[in-house]
């Protein structure tokens, strides 16, 4: 199978987790919101981070994204 070197992906996911502690203020409920939850699946998936939120959005988008939640543009 895939073995994967957990140590070289945690300095790329620790800089990953403190742009989405970032972008968590910007979302009620911060690092609970759903948009964050949304982009650490994503992004454990091996998205890059615009990717992720690009995927997030229009994930949230179909289920009614609801425009006071977010000051992103969703």
């Amino acid at each position: 199978g895939m073995m994967r070197k957990p140590m070289k992906k945690m300095a790329k996911s620790s800089t990953m987790m403190n742009k989405l502690k970032e972008h968590a203020k910007l979302h009620k409920g911060g690092m609970a919101s759903k948009h964050i939850k949304k982009m650490k699946i994503y992004l454990k998936e091996g998205f890059s981070f615009n990717q992720a939120h690009t995927k997030t959005i229009a994930f949230l988008k179909k289920k009614k994204c609801n425009k006071s939640i977010a000051k992103c543009d969703c």
